[in-house]
């Protein structure tokens, strides 16, 4: 039997959209219900699960908003009577905001949540996790390297935080498969920040290796964890053409994880709390929510509040 064990990320990465054109969620469901593999969710993860996905709601939201606003400024281009179809038609869309939320996000996290609590195995947080991820902290042992940018206190007080949890769910993800009979795993994040080995991220931190079964994959491409998943299971039969497409994209994808993108330059005040933001601190590039590359996404570190700002890589 193949072992599933995903990463906070990969949960809140899925409602937000960036695997739809994999088919990921119903990939894992499909396996998952039919018992062809085992999706185990570490209780840190859950817990940090239900503490975020309000917030990728809301995020979604002013990304709307957002799109909104910057779209009524096309009404200036415009015709007056075209000016006038084309502001109903963006009023109207500004309107039911939470109606296209609910459809675009709300269902995924309800199928979510519907296989994490019905048919997934839970992995409890042994007491000894915490106290060797406190060692780890003080040796300063993956995945507690802190950043090299300048700080502020609360910031590495939640850096800290983060390495915590991400320490706890490394240890249940291991523990777990070591104690079981399957035959093979993955451990799927895309946090390899602090998981994998400095210059070649494919690889999880030295540090970590030992003590991962040998069975047991570090994976932090998913497009590369779709394909071999989706194809040794026989959820999915590719032909020629439909695997040198899905190696293609697998290639993309590490590429976009190698690369060294500059970040942009600017402040902006949070739209929930109100609080100034600083792009080298508080914004990173992913998958956009609309697809095709990737674009600005902004975190606030005082709330909790993340969205896509639509803002493309070129």
């Amino acid at each position: 039997m193949i072992c599933i064990i995903p990463d906070t990320n990969i949960l809140l990465n899925t409602i937000k959209g960036d695997y739809d054109e994999l088919n990921f969620l119903s990939a894992l469901q499909t396996l998952t219900i039919s018992k062809k593999v085992v999706l185990a969710i570490p209780e840190q993860v859950k817990i940090e699960w239900d503490r975020h996905v309000q917030d990728v709601l809301d995020g979604a939201k002013v990304t709307l908003k957002n799109d909104i606003s910057k779209a009524k400024k096309l009404k200036l281009f415009l015709l007056p009577q075209t000016a006038e179809i084309f502001m109903e038609t963006i009023e109207k869309v500004d309107s039911e905001i939470d109606k296209m939320v609910k459809y675009r996000i709300l269902r995924k996290v309800t199928a979510l949540n519907e296989l994490i609590e019905k048919h997934s195995i839970i992995i409890p947080t042994k007491a000894e996790y915490k106290l060797i991820a406190a060692d780890w902290a003080l040796d300063k042992f993956a995945p507690f390297f802190g950043s090299k940018d300048k700080q502020s206190n609360a910031a590495k007080d939640e850096k800290r935080k983060n390495s915590m949890v991400d320490a706890i769910i490394f240890q249940s993800a291991v523990d777990h498969f070591a104690n079981n009979t399957y035959t093979k795993g993955y451990f799927l994040t895309e946090n390899y920040s602090d998981f994998s080995k400095a210059g070649d991220k494919k690889q999880i931190h030295e540090n970590l290796s030992p003590l991962m079964p040998g069975n047991l994959n570090y994976e932090i491409n998913v497009e590369k964890f779709y394909y071999e998943i989706t194809k040794s299971t026989g959820f999915k039969s590719y032909s020629y053409e439909e695997s040198m497409a899905m190696i293609k994209r697998i290639e993309e994808a590490q590429k976009r994880i190698e690369w060294s993108i500059p970040y942009p330059d600017n402040t902006l005040d949070c739209p929930r709390c109100g609080k100034t933001l600083d792009d080298k601190q508080d914004g990173h590039w992913h998958n956009s929510m609309y697809g095709g590359g990737l674009s600005w996404w902004r975190s606030c570190p005082n709330c909790g509040l993340q969205w896509d700002t639509g803002e493309y890589y070129d």
